[in-house]
């Protein structure tokens, strides 16, 4: 059973390899938001010492996307910003955007229908 479209906001942050899927288990047990996916980006930057010779560097990281009800995003978004470490130096950046609908189903019933398959 699904509730009605409502406003949203998909907040997504840029983090340092490896804390994307912890910071999901983390949404989880301490929101109960399984509206959230993260995926792994690689590509290439420019720095400080290797970029004054010339050099680019490639980089990985972990990009986890959650879409939220526009309703809570002030609230998940300062979980988010803390649980991910993004306050502390190179620990990633995060942005939000609106969305025209989110339809949304209880945690519960996501995770009874994950169970049976």
């Amino acid at each position: 059973m699904t509730t009605a479209p409502a406003a949203a906001r998909l907040i997504t942050l840029i983090l340092p390899l490896g804390r994307g899927h912890a910071l999901l288990e983390a949404l989880d047990h301490d929101k109960g938001l399984v509206t959230a996916f993260s995926h792994h980006a690689r590509g290439f930057g420019v720095s400080g010492y290797l970029m004054r010779r010339g050099f680019a560097l490639q980089t990985e990281k972990d990009v986890v996307c959650v879409a939220v009800p526009e309703r809570g995003a002030e609230e998940i978004y300062e979980f988010l910003y803390h649980a991910g470490g993004i306050g502390q130096p190179h620990g990633g950046f995060m942005f939000v955007e609106p969305l025209d609908r989110l339809h949304h189903a209880p945690a519960a019933a996501n995770r009874s229908a994950a169970a049976a398959t």
